[in-house]
């Protein structure tokens, strides 16, 4: 956004200044998007920066027990634990 508004800046400084000797140059459609982009560029880092959750508790506490499949203290026997899996089912 400063190097945009830098350029305008200048533009509109030579183009009302009656010595200068170059072309002069109008504001247009370039610098209208490049205002647009920046306005929308520092909008999405301010929803970032809101969005992040510093020093915050969650809401949703992590449950104390996991959902899942509960086994007993006693480990399968090498048969059952055998045929209750396939060959493909390891990690």
């Amino acid at each position: 956004m400063v190097a945009i508004s830098w350029y305008a800046f200048n533009i509109t400084q030579e183009f009302f200044d009656p010595f200068y000797p170059g072309i002069r140059y109008e504001i247009g459609e370039g610098l209208y998007i490049g205002w647009c982009s920046a306005v929308l560029a520092i909008a999405g880092g301010a929803f970032l920066t809101c969005s992040c959750k510093m020093g915050t508790k969650e809401k949703y506490p992590l449950p104390l027990h996991s959902r899942g499949t509960v086994y007993s203290g006693a480990a399968p026997s090498r048969s059952q634990a055998a045929s209750t899996y396939g060959r493909n089912a390891y990690v």
